[in-house]
């Protein structure tokens, strides 16, 4: 079983999924407080991961360092605005657990509970800068995101950030580093 603990001891990773307690760190970290809604210039200071072919049994862990063009990026947290045609068909949208897919609305997306909580139920949207692996995620509070797919999660506080990732081939990633304002 894959686990890091990171400096805070806030974090584990295990088996690439997340757990930051049940929504987000709790407010006794220091340095966590609510992040306002705005634009963010960020950097890269730490980057770990484990990669390699697991076939052959050539795996690598360790720190990683970053091209330049990858150490920085910007991000915006907005508040979701839903227009009218999702607001009425969330309102009568329910999770599917344990039920097979059914045929899903012309132009909706929903399709499993995941869809449900993304398009839904999320509150606030993350927009990452162009040098990231993923463009949107998404949260119920100001300050942990999933991607669409779950296999990436972004934890943010006022001036910090921890990025886990993994790029579906077995290899995975945590970056750890700082936001400012612009």
């Amino acid at each position: 079983m894959l686990r890091v603990i990171v400096a805070t001891g806030a974090f584990v990773l295990a088996c690439g999924a997340a757990y930051a307690g049940t929504y987000g760190p709790p407010p006794d970290i220091p340095g966590w407080k609510e992040v306002p809604l705005g634009a963010y210039a960020c950097i890269v200071r730490r980057t770990v991961g484990i990669q390699g072919d697991r076939a052959v049994g050539q795996r690598y862990a360790g720190a990683i360092e970053l091209a330049e063009d990858k150490r920085t990026f910007t991000l915006t947290l907005t508040e979701i605005e839903r227009d009218s045609a999702f607001t009425k068909y969330c309102a009568n949208a329910k999770p599917r657990s344990n039920s097979p897919s059914t045929a899903v609305p012309s132009g909706m997306p929903y399709s499993s509970d995941l869809d449900y909580w993304y398009y839904c139920k999320a509150s606030y949207e993350l927009q990452l800068g162009p040098s990231k692996v993923t463009s949107h995620m998404r949260g119920d509070n100001r300050s942990t995101f999933m991607d669409h797919g779950q296999w990436k999660s972004f934890h943010f506080g006022r001036d910090w950030f921890l990025f886990q990732r993994d790029d579906s081939a077995g290899n995975f990633y945590i970056e750890e580093g700082e936001c400012q304002a612009m």
